[in-house]
């Protein structure tokens, strides 16, 4: 039990740094987190600690060390639950390194572990994980500058979250998709999809007070405006 708080409270520091954007001192916590699981043979909190590590460097643009983290979740794989546990694990690692590979430039490294994702993300049977994943798939194709699959990928994100009931992180899945599909279509100077995307976007963004929600308003502003110029 004393180790369960002791990593909690692990766990929460780390969070607070991150919130901070104060990466090295997250990275601190979460590998000491990593390094007492292992200890303990504690695999779910190794797992974890692994994933949060991965998307550290990520966004600290240390892509190779991000790759580093996530294989290492892999070669646990065997040893993982069977079961909608094991596959949300893996296709949030699998998504992570298609995102790696998005940002060093193999879009065609990157696909392949984004396939994998989606087939992990099919396995939950959960549309929440299925719109997630394809909600990451978007930013990857708009990241490589594939716009018409980036507009594929996150109009199958919309279909599969706006099945469901909303739990905050579908929420912030299916404002990231409405808000790619707008950014994509005024790439394309379609005006009146960027105001249709946008004006989805906002009254899910006001109920949970998103951090997107500020740039949304501005730009419903602006791609008003521009319709509005013939």
């Amino acid at each position: 039990g004393n180790k369960i708080g002791y990593k909690n409270t692990l766990y929460s520091l780390a969070s607070l740094y991150m919130q901070q954007l104060s990466y090295d001192k997250a990275l601190e916590y979460l590998n000491t987190i990593n390094e007492k699981s292992k200890e303990d043979n504690d695999l779910r909190n190794q797992i974890n600690a692994l994933k949060q590590i991965g998307s550290i460097y990520y966004n600290m643009g240390q892509y190779e060390e991000s790759v580093k983290k996530y294989k290492e979740i892999l070669t646990l794989e065997d040893k993982l639950n069977f079961g909608k546990f094991r596959s949300i694990d893996l296709m949030e690692v699998y998504a992570g390194l298609g995102e790696c590979f998005g940002q060093i430039g193999d879009k065609e490294q990157g696909e392949k572990y984004f396939q994998q994702a989606l087939k992990e993300a099919g396995d939950t049977k959960d549309e929440g994980a299925i719109g997630y994943i394809y909600m990451r798939l978007g930013g990857f194709y708009s990241r490589v500058n594939d716009s018409s699959k980036s507009i594929d990928a996150y109009k199958k994100s919309v279909e599969a979250l706006e099945k469901i009931n909303y739990v905050t992180r579908n929420n912030s899945a299916l404002i990231a998709a409405y808000v790619g599909l707008a950014e994509n279509y005024r790439r394309e100077q379609n005006k009146p999809e960027v105001l249709l995307y946008y004006k989805k976007a906002l009254p899910i963004a006001e109920k949970i007070n998103s951090p997107l929600l500020n740039s949304i308003k501005s730009n419903m502003f602006f791609a008003d405006k521009e319709k509005q110029v013939k």
